[in-house]
């Protein structure tokens, strides 16, 4: 009974957010222990400009994965926890069972690989690092030690039809985000996942990503109800 209320029941996106920050997961490492490299730019003081514009957006400090040893892999080399290959295995049969193929095509970031992706534009395609540009870069892009994939509980989530792969901005037109967000993100929820950013969703970070999962388990949707 209770998990056919939580498949009815509607989740703002504030209280999808809060489910993410109440579970108990396990083989994380609490931020506040986080001593990580977080610099970006080799510029402390440009650095730590950054951080406050990123919190100002309402990127928070995220946990880590405690021990990466125990993280499963995809034939892809994607790595993510035990508990959402289990998940989402189970999810992707069901959506295969109604005609529509997924996968993920992103999970576990360390530190190192964030700072690499947020640093991308301005190493690679010398787009000047001014306050401007760095404050876009955040629309998209947190910086290393603020991205929920360093919990190894997100995924990313590709749509493939006709051989094409459908990704990032183009997932929002496939059958698969279609299927996927239908009656509040019913099917979602229904293998403890929730919509990483809803649409509805405001001061949390980057825009709202419809290709971006996080798990939380079913128990803890359940217990918000």
């Amino acid at each position: 009974m209770s998990e056919d209320l939580l498949l009815k029941s509607h989740f703002s996106g504030e209280q999808f957010d809060q489910s993410f920050d109440r579970a108990q997961l396990p083989n994380l490492e609490s931020a506040i222990n986080d001593n990580r490299d977080l610099s970006l730019t080799g510029d402390l003081e440009l650095d730590n400009k950054i951080r406050v514009w990123a919190e100002a957006r309402g990127y928070v400090r995220r946990n880590f994965v405690a021990d990466e040893s125990l993280l499963a892999e995809d034939e892809d080399g994607c790595k993510y926890q035990p508990l959402v290959a289990q998940a989402f295995h189970a999810l992707q049969a069901e959506a295969w069972s109604e005609g529509l193929e997924m996968k993920i095509f992103e999970g576990f970031r360390d530190h190192l690989y964030q700072r690499q992706i947020f640093m991308r534009p301005f190493v690679e395609e010398n787009v000047e690092m001014n306050e401007s540009n760095l404050k876009g870069r955040l629309r998209w892009v947190a910086p290393p030690g603020y991205s929920k994939h360093h919990t190894g509980y997100v995924i990313d989530i590709t749509h493939l039809q006709d051989g094409q792969r459908f990704k990032d901005s183009s997932f929002i037109n496939t059958p698969s985000f279609a299927w996927l967000s239908a009656d509040n993100y019913a099917k979602v929820k229904k293998f403890g996942f929730i919509p990483s950013y809803p649409a509805d969703l405001t001061n949390c970070g980057p825009n709202p990503e419809p290709w971006e999962y996080v798990y939380v388990g079913r128990q803890t949707l359940i217990s918000m109800l």
